[in-house]
C-alpha cells in the first residue's frame, strides 16, 4: 500500500500522516500537525465544519507538495463521544477437509457485527457502527489467534462493535467532502490506538489503555486475550487549560501555551494576561491551582475503568497529548490504587513495526494517527457508499461487499413500513351487540427506481446511485352501506293468501329503520332481525296501552290472525322460508301475556359450590301477575292492565337451604370449635341470601380462653 493518507482530527490538533506499507512495516513518509485556530471542536465533536475543513485542507496541501503525492482518499477515526458498545457472537460449521479462507473469516465477523446491531436497544437505532474489534476466535471450541488456513468443523467469533450518533459521523464526512477527500476507512480512536499499542499477546494481561486528548479521554480494557469494552470520559486536557485561563485571566491559546510549559524542566513560567500585563510565576503555584482538576479527571477515568473491569487492572497505559499533563500519573495511581510504576505514559516507541522517516513521531499524541493508518492497512474498516434518496444525500455503512437496496434504505433510517402508504380508516360499529370492523383500503407498496429504472429491494446499490421512492396514495377510508349489510343475510319467500311475498331482514340503525343508501358511521348501533314472527307480517291497527313492571308500553295489535296449515299461529310463532300462509280478519284484536313476555326463559338454574362440591337447586321459576293476580301466558291483555314479574317463594334461597341437601359434618373433616361460614370469601350467616355461582366454605375454628 502506497501513499495512504491517515488523518486524526483532534479537539486541539489535527495530525496528518502520509504512509506506505511494505514488508509488514508502517513507514511514515510525512507528518504534518496543525492546531485549530479557534475552538472549532469540543469533546471530540466537530462544531464548526468550515473552520476544521480549512485546517485539514492546509494539512492535505502540505502532505501532497506536488502531484506525485496527491491524495484523494483518507482514513479517519472519530472520538468516543456518546459511544455505545455491543458484543455479539456468530458461528459457522465447515468441512474439516478444507482450509478456512480469509473470506470465510470476514463473513463470519460480519454476521457477528450484524448480531451486535440487533442487540442494540431501540433508542440507539439512529447510531452508526464505527468499527469493531474481534474479541476472540474459537475453532472446535478451542481458542485460536488466527483461524485463516486452519481446518476444523466449527468456527466461532466474538466481536465488540462500537456505535456513535449519526451527527458525530456525518460531520466528519461533510468535512472530508469539503476538502475533496473520500473516506475509505472509518474507525474509532481507541480501537485505532489499541491496534498498535496492545498486541494480541499482551491482551492476555488485564490492561487499560487511556487515550487522553484535549476534549475526551477514551478508554479500552483488555483481559483474557480479548478487549472487553470501550468507554469515554467527556473530560481531558481542555479542562486543565480552562482552569489556567480562569485563574490568571488569559485567553484560551495563552493558557494552552502555559500548560505545555509545565512539561518542561523549568521553575518559572512567563505569560501575558488579557489586559496586556506581563507576569512571571512559579510553576509550582500553577500546579497547585490545577491539581483539583487533575484530581477530578483522574477519578473519573478510574471510575470508568473500574466500571468496565470490575476491579483495578494490572497496569494502565496512557497515550495522547493529555497524558503528558504533570501530576496525572500520580493522581490516577492513587485514584485506582495502583503503584505508580504500573501507570505509564507511552509514546510511539511502543509501536514495533513503525519506521518513522520524519523523526517527528516521538510522543504519545502520535499513537492514534499511526493506529488509524494501521486499521486501514489491515482492512478493519467497512464499505461506505454515498447515494441520494429523493435528492437527499445519505451515506451507507456496511461490512458486506455487496450493499442491497434494502440495506441502503435501512441505513438511511427509513422504516420498511413507510414504503407502504397508509391504509384507509376503518369503521367500527356494533352489530347485534357485538363490535364489527370494516377495514379501509389497504396501503400499497411504493415504486422504487434506481437511476431511473425500477428495482427490487434485493438489487445491489453502488456509489453515487440516485434512488427515487414514488409513494402511493393513502388507502381510501372504509365505505359501508345498509345495502352492503343486507347482502350478508338471506331473504325469506312465503305465500300469503296465494300471493308471493319477499321478507327482507329488518335493519335498524340506532333504533331507526334506514334506507339502503344509508352510510354506516363510527359507533352506530345496528340491529338486524332476520327471523320473522307472525306479528311482523300482520296488519296492526289497534293501539293497546298497558304497563310491565311499572313501565308504560304501547303496542299496535293486529286485527287479524295468521293461519298455517289451517292452524292459528301465536304472534311470536316463527315464519319459515316456503311457508304457505293465510290471514283472517277478527272482530276484536287480542294480545296475550305470552305475546309480550317469554315466560319460559324467566327461570334460572341455581348452582352453588360448597367446600368444593356443587349443589344444584334446579330451575327457580318466576310468577307473572296481572293487576296483582297470578296469571298465565294465555291471558288476554286489556287497556290499562299492569303486569309484574315477581320471584316465586322457591326462588328466595338462603344459605341454610344447602343443609337440605347434605350434612355439613360429611364435608368438614376436622371437627371441634365453632362452625364458620364464608360466602365468596366473606363471613356469612344462615339467613344470608345466595345466588347462582356463589362459593360457600364451611369449617370449624377453635376458640381459646384467656
Amino acid at each position: 500500500m502506497k501513499n495512504l493518507f491517515a488523518l486524526d482530527v483532534g479537539t486541539r490538533n489535527v495530525v496528518g500522516l502520509l504512509v506506505d506499507y511494505e514488508e509488514n512495516k508502517i513507514i511514515i513518509k510525512k507528518s504534518i500537525t496543525l492546531e485549530h485556530e479557534t475552538r472549532a471542536m469540543e469533546d471530540g465533536q466537530i462544531h464548526d465544519i468550515e473552520k476544521v475543513s480549512e485546517t485539514v485542507l492546509k494539512i492535505k496541501e502540505s502532505i501532497e507538495n506536488g502531484e506525485e503525492n496527491r491524495v484523494t482518499q483518507v482514513a479517519v477515526a472519530v472520538a468516543g463521544r456518546a459511544l455505545v458498545t455491543s458484543s455479539a457472537k456468530a458461528e459457522k460449521e465447515f468441512n474439516p477437509k478444507y482450509e478456512i479462507t480469509e473470506e470465510n473469516v470476514a463473513t463470519l465477523e460480519l454476521i457477528a457485527v450484524q448480531n451486535s446491531m440487533i442487540n442494540l436497544s431501540e433508542k440507539y437505532k439512529e447510531y452508526h457502527c464505527v468499527g469493531y474489534t474481534v474479541s476472540e476466535y474459537k475453532l472446535d471450541n478451542e481458542y485460536i489467534k488466527n483461524p485463516k488456513l486452519q481446518k476444523g468443523s466449527k468456527l466461532e467469533v466474538e466481536v465488540l462493535a462500537t456505535f456513535l450518533p449519526k451527527i458525530v459521523v456525518d460531520s466528519i464526512f461533510t468535512m472530508a467532502k469539503k476538502v475533496n477527500l473520500e473516506i475509505i476507512n472509518l474507525t474509532l480512536e481507541p480501537i485505532a490506538a489499541i491496534s498498535v499499542v496492545i498486541s494480541e499477546d499482551m491482551r492476555k494481561l488485564n490492561l487499560a489503555l487511556v487515550d487522553i486528548g484535549a476534549g475526551t479521554s477514551d478508554i479500552a480494557v483488555t483481559k483474557s486475550g480479548k478487549i472487553i469494552g470501550y468507554e469515554m470520559v467527556p473530560m481531558a486536557g481542555d479542562e486543565i487549560t480552562e482552569k489556567i485561563s480562569e485563574e490568571y485571566i488569559l485567553d484560551f491559546s495563552e493558557a494552552e501555551k502555559i500548560k505545555r510549559e509545565l512539561n518542561k524542566d523549568i521553575e518559572k513560567v512567563g505569560y501575558t494576561d488579557i489586559l496586556g500585563m506581563e507576569y512571571e510565576i512559579d510553576k509550582k503555584e500553577i500546579l497547585g491551582k490545577i491539581e483539583p482538576v487533575i484530581h477530578e479527571l483522574s477519578h473519573k477515568i478510574a471510575d470508568k475503568i473500574l466500571e468496565l473491569n470490575g476491579k483495578a487492572p494490572q497496569a494502565i497505559i496512557l497515550i495522547g497529548g493529555g497524558s503528558l499533563i504533570p501530576l496525572l500519573r500520580e493522581n490516577l495511581s492513587e485514584a485506582i490504587s495502583l503503584p505508580i510504576q504500573r501507570v505509564a505514559v507511552r509514546g510511539t516507541e511502543i509501536i514495533k513495526n513503525m519506521v518513522d522517516k520524519t523523526n517527528m513521531l516521538t510522543t504519545a499524541e502520535f499513537i492514534t494517527p499511526v493506529g488509524i493508518a494501521n486499521m486501514a492497512i489491515n482492512g478493519r474498516g467497512f464499505k461506505i457508499i454515498s447515494v441520494t434518496i429523493n435528492r437527499i444525500s445519505h451515506r451507507v455503512f456496511s461490512f458486506k461487499n455487496s450493499i442491497t437496496l434494502r440495506d441502503t434504505l435501512l441505513s438511511s433510517g427509513l422504516s420498511m413500513k413507510k414504503l407502504y402508504s397508509s391504509s384507509g380508516n376503518p369503521i367500527t360499529f356494533k352489530l347485534n351487540g357485538k363490535l364489527r370492523f370494516e377495514k379501509g383500503e389497504i396501503g400499497q407498496l411504493a415504486t422504487i427506481k434506481v437511476n431511473g429504472e425500477k428495482r427490487s429491494l434485493e438489487d445491489e446499490i453502488f456509489d453515487n446511485d440516485e434512488i427515487e421512492i414514488i409513494y402511493k396514495r393513502a388507502g381510501r377510508d372504509a365505505v359501508f352501506y345498509i345495502e352492503n349489510l343486507k347482502k350478508e343475510y338471506k331473504n325469506i319467500e312465503v305465500k300469503i293468501n296465494d300471493e308471493k311475498k319477499i321478507l327482507e331482514p329488518i335493519i335498524k340503525v340506532n333504533g331507526e329503520i334506514k334506507a339502503d343508501n344509508y352510510l354506516i358511521k363510527d359507533n352506530d348501533e345496528i340491529e338486524v332481525k332476520e327471523k320473522f314472527l307472525a306479528k311482523d307480517i300482520l296488519d296492526s291497527e289497534n293501539s293497546l296501552k298497558f304497563y310491565i313492571n311499572g313501565k308504560e308500553m304501547e303496542i299496535l295489535v293486529p286485527n287479524e290472525i295468521l293461519l298455517r296449515d289451517n292452524k292459528e299461529l301465536d304472534l311470536n310463532s316463527e315464519i319459515f322460508n316456503g311457508d304457505i300462509l293465510e290471514t283472517k280478519k277478527i272482530d276484536k284484536a287480542m294480545l296475550k301475556v305470552k305475546d309480550v313476555m317469554d315466560i319460559t326463559e324467566e327461570s334460572e338454574e341455581i348452582k352453588v359450590t360448597v367446600n368444593g362440591e356443587i349443589i344444584n337447586f334446579g330451575k327457580i321459576g318466576v310468577e307473572i301477575l296481572k293487576n296483582s293476580k297470578k296469571t298465565s301466558g294465555e291471558d288476554i291483555i286489556e287497556n290499562g292492565d299492569r303486569i309484574e314479574v315477581a320471584g316465586s317463594s322457591s326462588s328466595k334461597l338462603i344459605l341454610s337451604d344447602i343443609f337440605n341437601y347434605y350434612n355439613p359434618e360429611d364435608l368438614i373433616k376436622e371437627r371441634g370449635g365453632v362452625l364458620q361460614i364464608e360466602l365468596n370469601g366473606k363471613k356469612a350467616e344462615f339467613i344470608t341470601p345466595i345466588k347462582n355461582r356463589d362459593v360457600i366454605k364451611l369449617y370449624y375454628a377453635k376458640t381459646f380462653k384467656k
